[in-house]
């Protein structure tokens, strides 16, 4: 029987498919692993316990969905934000800023919406949006002082809407024919005349009926119009609400004045066009004038010729403009036409992109001036474009172009000339065609990290300069198993090392540890006790680190909770009794440092758990939870009680080429393991415990901490010669690397 050495020296590429457990001749195998469960990698190629979860608070609303996200003002000045049904509460200094009376700030955000908000930050203010919500911004005064309101544009943006001319129930037409040119076009409202002059040269459309207006008469009662039908319409009357007009009034307008801002001017038309608010649809005040680089807001219809405006934004010149040469416009974003989507910062711009009824348009705001839309050619003017296709746009990403996601594809959007974006220089190139979720994307350097539109693939969106383009890899490529069912939320981990974290449908939080300059993505995936459920995830700087920070749905005692909780890899840094660790290794976890005693409380959301103990650095028996306390068996100054989780990796099955080829499917065993521990204590090899306390170690004290090699022997055959690494115990556990003996069968 062959005997041979083994190593395994890294295990970078993380959690592998099944679909890869046979491509041994794949160079990132060996350097993965068939299971990686609550253990993260680091990038220099080993892997260890993951710290244990903090708990901190039970949110508002245990029945309602919650969400978790950043607020950054600064490296030192960040915070946590709880946002619920409703509700927003805050948190800094890992704890929740009020106590037992939260600071609070009432929304209108149900909680089913709470994961399609998209947030864009500068300084103290987070701009929100939600397609069905008008833009809000978040502001902080202080710690304790914050507010959340709708944001008044001063203007916001405008574009020209087909009109509909009805009131919604008797304003229908009568053709006189359904296509062929001079067909006359009768209205059914008797009260007013229903049509104006300056409507010939606009379009009547109903489903994929066209007409263009080539004449108005006023020599019937109501006024009639003819069109040239340029396509067929389905029959000669058109019902209220099927049927509207295009563009704008198509006469000469006059403006009185440039301005100032402020001010109300005439606009005069040299044909009757305005229409009065008795008109059926309401008429035109609160829309919008464009005219010589100008904007002013309707404030009266004084006749159908001459209306009083408020000016926007000033006005270039007095001069007559002629029709098509001034637009008149309604407001981008209102309840019935849909608000932003998407949100983000791009060249001290901020953007906003996709409503309902402009679902391929990106509008950006006057630069450093981000709540104004006002229009323009001058360079720092606000601008506004639209992508062609029908696919809406689910992202925004700034980097050194803008990225845009849509339903079915990837865009970048820069200028023509390589100078700032300007409303006269946009350039659109469409660069992939995969197609994008509504997860707000993370970036990552250079790099932005979108989720694909089905929620299973992770995608890099990153420029090469061999092909002069962008293009999105599949990151999920190598374990496209892990995130079956679907990514719901994303955060960004840069410090201690570089983490994308993810919440998968089911509840498993996932984690990607991701160095692109070193070719490393390795996938890991994190369970916790109670049936916990991580619902959201987010980060924020604490003391040099990225904190990882959840939403975690637990059933306890029967009931469903939700609290809030964080990673804590520094919970031990100040002990006294013990300091060879500093992260917890329980979940949902408190410490208690103090005085010594036996009792232990503020345990209730624990409340009938069997939950892990260490006591002064040593391994208590378990205890349940009763009436929010535990009592220990022994009286101790500093105690961590919490839900126990395992650690979990299981190697690939190992090859090795022999003379005859092959080892894969030969029976093998280990004739000896031996696991390169770092700061460990316990654990298993294959089910042999890992027991590190030597006759020479006080047996009165905590268990010393093991950095070294550790071997167990003899550990029987298989055809598969994985190797099983495991920690039940609330102790910390790092492998750098694992070599070992293995006997091989006949081949």
């Amino acid at each position: 029987m062959p005997r041979v050495q083994n190593i395994f020296t890294a295990f970078t590429t993380g959690e592998i498919s099944p679909k890869l457990n046979s491509r041994i001749d794949f160079n990132k195998y060996i350097n993965g692993v068939e299971k990686m469960e609550n253990a993260t990698i680091f990038p220099q190629g080993g892997f260890t316990r993951r710290p244990g979860l903090r708990y901190v608070n039970e949110v508002k609303d245990s029945t309602q969905a919650t969400r978790v996200v950043t607020f950054q003002f600064s490296v030192t000045d960040a915070y946590v934000l709880e946002f619920t049904d409703l509700h927003i509460r805050f948190y800094r200094n890992q704890a929740r800023i009020g106590g037992g009376s939260p600071i609070g700030v009432s929304t209108p955000y149900v909680a089913a919406d709470l994961f399609d908000l998209h947030f864009a930050q500068s300084a103290d203010v987070l701009y929100i949006t939600h397609k069905d919500y008008a833009p809000r911004k978040l502001t902080r005064a202080s710690h304790t002082s914050w507010s959340l309101s709708v944001i008044a544009f001063g203007p916001a943006p405008s574009f020209v809407a087909d009109t509909d001319l009805g009131d919604g129930t008797n304003e229908s037409l009568t053709l006189s024919a359904t296509s062929g040119d001079g067909v006359t076009v009768t209205p059914d409202y008797t009260t007013e005349d229903l049509f104006l002059v300056s409507d010939v040269g606009r379009t009547i459309v109903s489903g994929t009926g066209v007409g263009v207006i080539v004449s108005h008469i006023t020599a019937t009662s109501p006024d009639t119009v003819t069109m040239d039908v340029t396509s067929t319409f389905t029959g000669t009357a058109l019902a209220d609400g099927d049927w509207v007009i295009t563009g704008s009034p198509n006469t000469t307008l006059t403006p009185a004045a440039v301005g100032p801002v402020g001010a109300i001017v005439n606009m005069t038309l040299s044909a009757t066009g305005w229409r009065t608010t008795s008109a059926p649809n309401g008429g035109d005040v609160g829309k919008f004038i464009k005219i010589n680089n100008g904007l002013a807001k309707i404030t009266a219809v004084t006749s159908t010729t001459v209306v009083k405006a408020e000016v926007l934004h000033v006005l270039d010149s007095t001069t007559a403009a002629v029709g098509g040469l001034w637009t008149l416009e309604v407001a981008s974003w209102s309840a019935t036409r849909g608000f932003p989507a998407a949100v983000g910062f791009y060249e001290q711009r901020l953007f906003y992109a996709r409503t309902d009824t402009q679902p391929q348009t990106i509008w950006g705001s006057v630069i450093d001036d981000f709540e104004s839309f006002a229009v323009g050619t001058n360079d720092d003017d606000s601008l506004d474009f639209t992508i062609t296709g029908q696919n809406p746009i689910r992202w925004l990403s700034p980097k050194k172009k803008l990225g845009v996601g849509t339903y079915g594809g990837e865009f970048t959007i820069g200028t023509t000339n390589d100078a700032a974006m300007s409303p006269t220089n946009i350039k659109i190139d469409d660069e992939t065609t995969y197609g994008s979720s509504s997860l707000q994307p993370v970036r990552v350097g250079e790099v932005t990290l979108f989720v694909q539109r089905s929620k299973r693939k992770l995608r890099e969106f990153v420029f090469v300069f061999e092909s002069d383009s962008f293009n999105a890899p599949d990151l999920s490529l190598l374990a496209e198993h892990i995130t079956e069912g679907g990514i719901n939320d994303i955060a960004y981990q840069q410090e201690p090392d570089s983490v994308v974290w993810m919440v998968r449908n089911d509840g498993q939080l996932l984690g990607m540890t991701y160095d692109r300059a070193q070719q490393i993505v390795g996938w890991h995936r994190h369970t916790t006790g109670a049936t916990g459920i991580i619902e959201s995830v987010t980060t924020i700087p604490v003391s040099g680190k990225d904190q990882v920070w959840v939403v975690v749905n637990r059933t306890v005692n029967g009931s469903i909770i939700r609290n809030i909780e964080y990673f804590d890899e520094d919970a031990w840094s100040g002990a006294t009794e013990f300091n060879q660790w500093d992260q917890l290794n329980t979940d949902s976890a408190i410490i208690y440092n103090s005085t010594s005693t036996t009792t232990i409380t503020g345990l209730s959301h624990l409340e009938g758990e069997s939950v892990a103990v260490i006591a002064n650095g040593a391994v208590h028996p378990n205890k349940t939870v009763s009436s929010g306390s535990i009592t220990l068996e022994r009286a101790a100054t500093e105690v961590e009680v919490g839900l126990a989780y395992t650690t979990d990796v299981d190697t690939v099955r190992p090859d090795i080429q022999t003379e005859q080829g092959t080892i894969q499917g030969v029976v093998k065993g280990w004739s000896s393991i031996n696991a390169r521990f770092y700061k460990t204590i316990g654990g298993t090899i294959n089910g042999d415990q890992v027991e590190t306390r030597t006759p020479a170690d006080a047996m009165d004290a905590e268990p010393p901490i093991y950095t070294d090699d550790f071997e167990v022997n003899n550990l029987g055959y298989d055809k598969h010669g994985r190797i099983n690494i495991k920690q039940t115990q609330p102790y910390p556990l790092t492998v750098l690397s694992i070599t070992g003996v293995l006997d091989i069968g006949d081949i």
